[in-house]
């Protein structure tokens, strides 16, 4: 017994999703490993500003890994990072690469306070194929969510000098 037009068409149908899901998977693979790259590289650039006060053993700065779950992306690891200023403690937690405005999101807490790094395109309106290219980090506020800052070494000291309540 030949199969139905209909069972044709929903068998075709299913074997098209299968493909589709297997292409999806695989730029959602690198999407998560570019990800996991970019945090790699930014905890890579704290660590080099914060360099001379490591090396004078001023503050510490430690790097673990968290585990994160996305719809996306499932379930994967990526780097979060420790500062330690005395008993007081910066984290900088990795929260998510799937959001709306950006390629990413990393909690920044504080003693007096809390930040997002924001893994964004300078410019938005840029080619779509060319956003992600570009991509940078910048500073938002909770209060300011709107207004982002690009993150720098010396917005990162003033961050850094913020959330722990150093006075200038």
């Amino acid at each position: 017994m030949h199969p139905s037009k209909f069972e044709e068409q929903v068998k075709k149908h299913v074997e098209s999703l299968k493909k589709l899901g297997t292409e999806n998977a695989a730029d959602w693979d690198e999407r998560r490993r570019w990800w996991q790259q970019k945090v790699t590289q930014l905890l890579d650039i704290i660590d080099k500003w914060l360099g001379p006060l490591i090396q004078d053993k001023t503050v510490t700065f430690t790097r673990s890994t968290d585990s994160i779950t996305e719809e996306a992306l499932g379930e994967y690891e990526v780097q979060s990072g420790l500062v330690q200023l005395g008993t007081k403690q910066l984290h900088l937690r990795p929260v998510a690469s799937v959001i709306i405005g950006g390629f990413g999101r990393i909690d920044v807490d504080g003693p007096n306070g809390s930040v997002m790094f924001i893994l964004s395109a300078p410019d938005p309106h840029a080619p779509r194929h060319l956003l992600r290219d570009s991509a940078a980090w910048f500073i938002s506020h909770p209060k300011q969510r709107r207004e982002l800052r690009p993150l720098t070494k010396e917005t990162f000291e003033q961050l850094f000098t913020d959330l722990f309540g150093i006075d200038g």
